[in-house]
């Protein structure tokens, strides 16, 4: 059994392969050299030059080929594949810092209850994340934050796949156990971890580039807010249907992204520029 198993998914992901493959291999160049682990590649059945790509990189991956159509079928697949007691996933769009690994893997380690039959915390670190363009320029920072059960409840916090998980927790809880969507998939499966004792930690100075680009998810959730705010008028039946928790975890998650609280106090007690570093 290996330490720790990455897995990435792909599909023609031939465009920003080798920048995601060798920052792998430089991260786990890092490593003691008392931690073993692996790299798999579960591909969906690429037409380009991916499979050519990862069969000749240094970084010597396992390959498999999915069985399964979805994301989230996908890794449970992988999941279930790995041999590693610790599990990463790294997309094939996005990348990692030179000691992402070490950084999680020290972190976790420090912790010595592994199994839910204990009455102690499981602990999962978490990373910062790094949002960048299609030219990896880093558009901005997001680090993790504090995460709170009842806000979580209605408002994914945790920021995925930027975490080291415990990979008989991952095969205990799969992502596609439940038919919903994707996005329901992954905030489903966070909270079932932390209902079943498991904490996320925050590892600061460890960052996962997690690429913005105009076929991505994300630009496209952005892009229909923008176009459909008309739409979005408040009414009173709106109104009615928003939960106070759920609007909490909103205006929680926006002032720490933008650091509100900090900057207002810096102001008033500094004479600050509420945007000062």
């Amino acid at each position: 059994m290996n330490d720790i198993s990455v897995i990435t998914l792909t599909y023609n992901s031939e465009k920003y392969l080798n920048q995601c493959l060798d920052s792998i291999f430089l991260a786990f160049k890092e490593l003691d050299s008392s931690i073993s682990f692996e790299h798999i590649v579960c591909d969906g059945g690429s037409k380009d030059k991916t499979l050519e790509i990862v069969t000749s990189h240094p970084l010597k991956s396992v390959v498999l080929k999915s069985p399964v159509c979805g994301l989230y079928q996908s890794l449970d697949y992988a999941v279930k594949m790995a041999n590693g007691k610790y599990l990463a996933y790294v997309h094939s769009d996005d990348f990692v810092s030179k000691f992402y690994f070490k950084s999680l893997i020290e972190t976790i380690l420090k912790n010595t209850q592994k199994n839910l039959s204990d009455s102690q915390q499981l602990v999962y670190p978490c990373s910062d994340i790094a949002f960048v363009d299609s030219e990896s320029k880093v558009l901005w920072y997001r680090s993790q934050p504090k995460i709170i059960a009842q806000l979580q409840k209605k408002m994914n916090l945790v920021l995925h796949p930027n975490c080291l998980f415990d990979r008989s927790l991952e095969l205990m809880f799969p992502y596609s156990q439940n038919n919903l969507n994707d996005a329901d998939l992954d905030w489903k499966h966070i909270n079932t971890l932390i209902e079943n004792n498991v904490k996320f930690k925050r590892v600061a100075n460890s960052y996962y580039f997690f690429r913005i680009h105009p076929k991505s998810t994300t630009v496209k959730e952005i892009q229909s807010s923008k176009t459909n705010t008309s739409a979005r008028k408040l009414s009173l039946h709106h109104l009615k249907q928003i939960s106070i928790v759920k609007l909490m975890a909103r205006i929680y998650l926006y002032c720490h992204e933008t650091q509100k609280f900090k900057r207002i106090l810096q102001r008033i007690f500094l004479g600050k520029s509420s945007w000062s570093a």
